[in-house]
């Protein structure tokens, strides 16, 4: 869904001024990383601007999609033992 308002709970993948970061754990599988640049290459393609693919996450900030897998991702695992992030439905 393409919006040009701001929504309260929402966040916005690609404004006007910025585009959200993409992050993954560089000891997450192969394909966590591939889906990371297939989702960046999509962004571009429908925006016109391609979001930073980032793998430190001492370099994490403004909106941020977070790709990975429960057990394999640091930051996701993080998340979920804070109960930041529910996966119950996913295990």
């Amino acid at each position: 869904m393409i919006e040009s308002k701001h929504r309260k709970n929402y966040f916005s993948i690609v404004s006007a001024t910025s585009t959200a970061n993409i992050y993954y754990d560089k000891a997450d599988f192969k394909l966590i990383q591939k889906s990371s640049e297939l989702l960046a290459k999509d962004i571009l393609n429908v925006t016109g601007k391609k979001p930073q693919i980032i793998t430190s996450d001492d370099k994490l900030s403004g909106n941020l999609i977070i790709v990975g897998s429960v057990g394999n991702s640091a930051l996701i695992d993080k998340l979920v033992a804070d109960k930041k992030l529910n996966v119950d439905s996913i295990r």
